[in-house]
């Protein structure tokens, strides 16, 4: 390797001087020779992302920490070997050089393993920097979620003027929850920052069990977090006793839904002859049944009892009937009665009705024929109608008029 040091070939000489930069940094240590070696091959080859990171790695044991940054930043932009070292001790080299300039700490915040966070706090409790990892490489934000540098130095220049700040930022608020949940009502949750680039307005603590919002802004003053922290606490608790209640509240869903379909089936044939069907959907302290009759990939729910906030409701067409007033019978009879009426998502493309009442801008008597359901995304579906006169009537699904549809079309 000594021999091909000067070989004419820039890439082989670069080569070289790597392999002999990583013999002194593990074989025989010597970290000075070592760096000779890594800065030489990081000049000759200087696109080759492995050369900038064993050269970090040699300024970084060497204590040159400001070198050994700016390198592995470099390396993390030509994709060296062994990225997921990299982007750590960036990390950890950002975290430590603007937390030292800002005489402050580090807190690991409690985030995904996957995507973790860091704040860098004040001794008087604010937030200063928050610091995240995205799927290559990290983000620098300020506790507020504006975009900060992603060099240390100016990082803590600009989050200076924090350090007086008696406003609670929405991180800093979060994570007081976060700690509190888990001391006083010994349940683990995690704080999330919506992955939406440079910026962020919100930030979330939640589990499975528990969701509280903190919008940008929203802090408050720091003398005033105890108190504010303690009413936070009131309503995660009644979250947590109601996530408690959720798989009996379930198991009673399921079985009445199943009740349901054995009593529809007596009284009233589906549409298309064939059997009804449950479908069951979302986690545990949002749990649904549906029931519903055509085939999965074109269903036609009838009947959907959903667990909500702790409460269980069952919904027939626009009717809402809260758990304890639920009536297998009387239900099935609603679904039956509901299944002899024109629905919105049986309407036939080409089949003519007249008006009974104004629609989608038409006047009552008038002749309309359907033509198609609209999805334009995932949030916009419309119904398009045809007049005599060949213009389009666009109605959105949510419009009051399709949801009571029989009220306003009559076949001809």
């Amino acid at each position: 390797m000594r021999a091909e040091r000067g070989n004419a070939d820039a890439d082989v000489a670069a080569h070289a001087h790597n392999w002999l930069g990583w013999y002194f940094t593990y074989r025989k240590p010597s970290f000075e020779l070592a760096f000779d070696h890594c800065q030489k091959a990081s000049t000759l080859a200087p696109e080759w992302g492995t050369a900038w990171l064993n050269l970090a790695y040699a300024e970084d044991r060497l204590g040159r920490a400001s070198d050994a940054y700016e390198h592995y930043r470099k390396a993390l932009l030509r994709n060296p070997y062994n990225r997921p070292f990299a982007e750590r001790r960036a990390v950890e080299l950002f975290i430590a050089r603007a937390a030292s300039l800002l005489s402050a700490t580090a807190v690991e915040l409690p985030s995904s393993l996957e995507f973790p966070h860091w704040a860098i706090v004040a001794p008087s409790g604010a937030h200063l920097i928050v610091v995240r990892r995205f799927v290559y490489g990290f983000g620098v934000n300020t506790p507020e979620g504006h975009a900060l540098p992603d060099d240390p130095d100016a990082a803590a220049k600009a989050a200076r003027s924090l350090l007086s700040s008696d406003k609670v930022s929405m991180t800093e608020g979060a994570y007081a929850l976060c700690v509190a949940i888990r001391e006083r009502l010994s349940h683990d949750t995690v704080l999330k920052i919506p992955a939406s680039g440079s910026d962020f307005v919100e930030v979330n603590v939640q589990s499975e069990a528990c969701y509280v919002h903190f919008g940008r802004g929203s802090g408050g003053r720091r003398a005033d977090l105890a108190a504010t922290v303690e009413r936070q606490l009131e309503s995660v608790a009644v979250e947590l006793a109601a996530y408690a209640r959720a798989p009996g509240l379930g198991e009673q869903m399921k079985a009445l839904v199943e009740e349901l379909m054995v009593k529809l089936a007596e009284r009233a044939r589906a549409p298309d002859g064939g059997p009804y069907h449950v479908r069951e959907a979302g986690l545990v302290a949002t749990r649904t049944y549906t029931l519903f009759w055509g085939s999965r990939a074109e269903a036609h729910d009838v009947a959907n009892f959903s667990l909500w906030e702790g409460a269980v409701t069952l919904t027939i067409g626009a009717r809402k009937i809260a758990l304890d007033d639920v009536d297998i019978d009387v239900a099935a009879d609603l679904v039956a009665k509901r299944l002899a009426t024109l629905t919105a998502d049986r309407l036939t493309p080409g089949a003519r009705d007249r008006l009974l009442r104004p629609f989608g801008g038409r006047a009552r008597g008038e002749m309309i024929t359907y033509e198609r359901l609209a999805e334009w995304d995932n949030h916009w579906v419309e119904h398009i109608f045809i007049a005599e006169d060949g213009t389009d009537i666009k109605v959105d699904q949510n419009d009051g008029a399709m949801r009571a549809i029989d009220e306003y079309l009559t076949p001809v």
